[in-house]
C-alpha cells in the first residue's frame, strides 16, 4: 500500500503518479512535509533531487531535536548517496553534527538490508547538552577561519 501526499501546485503541473493506493491533496510543500511526518512509520529517501534532500534533511533535523523519533534511512542504491554521506561525515569531523546523530541515520545498499535495519532500529540516546558542544565547536571553527 502506498499513500501519496501531493501539493496542489504539483497536481496543477501534472507531476503526480496516479497508480498509488491512496492520495492526499494538500495546499503546499510545508503542509505535505508535516503530513508525511504525521502519517509515516519511518522515513526512507530513495535516490532523488533537491526536494528529496530537503525532506530528508528536515526529518534529520527533527530527529536531532528529538521532535521525530521514527527511523530515518537512505536507500543508497548504486552508491547514490555516497557524497551526501561523506559530507555528513565531514560535518561530524568538524564538530557540526554529533556522531550519535549521524549513527541514527540508517544507510542501506539494498531493500533487504533496509528492512532489516529499520526493523532492528533503536535510536542512540543523546546527552541533552549536545547543543552547547555544537556551539563551542562552531566558535572554534569560526576562529580558525578568522585566522
Amino acid at each position: 500500500k502506498v499513500l501519496g501526499i501531493i501539493p496542489e501546485v504539483l497536481v496543477e503541473k501534472n507531476v503526480c503518479y496516479d497508480k498509488i493506493t491512496n492520495s492526499i491533496l494538500c495546499k503546499n510543500i510545508a503542509e505535505r512535509k508535516q503530513l508525511m511526518i504525521d502519517k509515516s512509520d519511518c522515513f526512507v529517501a530513495l535516490p532523488g533531487g533537491i526536494g528529496t534532500l530537503d525532506e530528508i534533511s528536515e526529518v534529520f533535523t527533527f530527529n536531532q531535536l528529538n521532535n521525530v523519533t521514527k527511523p530515518l534511512a537512505l536507500l543508497n542504491v548504486g552508491h547514490f548517496y555516497d557524497h551526501f554521506i561523506s559530507h555528513l561525515d565531514v560535518c561530524v569531523d568538524k564538530g557540526f553534527i554529533r556522531i550519535e546523530h549521524r549513527k541514527n541515520l540508517i544507510v542501506a545498499d539494498s531493500v533487504d538490508d533496509l528492512f532489516e535495519k529499520i526493523y532492528s532500529f533503536k535510536p542512540i540516546e543523546i546527552d541533552s547538552k549536545w547543543v552547547e558542544v555544537i556551539i563551542e565547536n562552531t566558535e572554534s571553527v569560526l576562529q580558525d577561519v578568522d585566522n
